[in-house]
């Protein structure tokens, strides 16, 4: 679980969107993760490195971080 955060490999679609997304059942006996198949469409992809990927990562770490102390500020 530790390398969870850590990227191997990493695309980025440009303007990606779902053009099919499986049918799924829900029901209250379901226990655990769902998988859902989605077909997706763009127009063009590139490839990631594990610097770019991990600058992204903490970029959004950062933001979780900065939305955390702005509220934590707001409530006291």
């Amino acid at each position: 679980q530790g390398n969870d955060l850590i990227p191997g490999y990493t695309i980025k679609l440009e303007n990606a969107y779902p053009i099919q997304v499986g049918a799924i059942e829900l029901s209250s006996e379901a226990d655990g993760l769902m998988e859902v198949s989605i077909t997706w469409e763009y127009d063009n992809f590139r490839s990631v490195g594990l610097v770019d990927g991990f600058g992204d990562l903490l970029g959004h770490m950062l933001g979780i971080g900065k939305d955390t102390l702005s509220t934590f500020k707001r409530l006291f």
